[in-house]
């Protein structure tokens, strides 16, 4: 059997999923929940590299090898931009723009094919080197991405007018906006008082 392993890790937690993809079928779901000390929209990756181990062994079956396994990441610490304008050379200044990085962040892309865009994210390097070390990722992708993927291509054959979408998480929400089947925008924002 070709199993497939997903790997969410949150703010608050970290998440594994058991996929058989030929056949379009999740197995089994597994949530492991933390504290994280981080500020807002800021995980704290020392503290999710030191747990993703430990919550792999704990699971009864995220500790085997599987023939693919992919891991996704939830930071605010991300900017949606042209494919046109992504270079490796270019996309950690591009990010910076938006969000202050520390230097052990790592800037990583993933394309949005469906949008025609290139969706920048930072990640721990100390966190990177850890999760590459698992037999068979591949690869390392912004949660959001999929979210962007998933509306643009669900909606993509549909006749409709303006489209607005909002994904609300525990410390932040993020906006998308598609119009003439096209995304149109992509923001995340911080709440800022109890009535956010």
């Amino acid at each position: 059997m070709n199993y497939e392993l997903s790997i969410l890790l949150a703010q608050d937690g970290v998440s594994f999923s058991l996929a058989e993809p030929q056949k379009g079928k999740v197995l089994a779901l597994e949530a492991m929940s933390f504290f994280n000390s981080g500020e807002v929209g800021v995980p704290d990756w020392d503290q999710v590299t030191e747990i993703l181990p430990a919550a792999r062994k704990m699971s009864q079956w995220a500790i085997n090898t599987f023939p693919r396994t992919r891991i996704f990441v939830e930071t605010r610490k991300s900017t949606l931009i042209p494919q046109s304008l992504a270079s490796v050379e270019t996309n950690r200044d591009i990010l910076a723009f938006n969000h202050p990085l520390a230097d052990d962040e790592v800037v990583l892309a993933d394309n949005v094919s469906s949008g025609e865009m290139t969706h920048l994210f930072a990640i721990s390097g100390k966190l990177l080197s850890v999760l590459t070390q698992i037999q068979g990722v591949s690869g390392v992708h912004c949660a959001s991405s999929v979210l962007l993927e998933l509306l643009v291509g669900q909606f993509r054959n549909l006749i409709l007018d303006d489209k607005l979408f909002v994904h609300v998480r525990p410390r932040w929400f993020e906006v998308v906006y598609l119009r003439d089947k096209k995304l149109r925008f992509f923001n995340s924002f911080e709440y800022r008082n109890r009535e956010d």
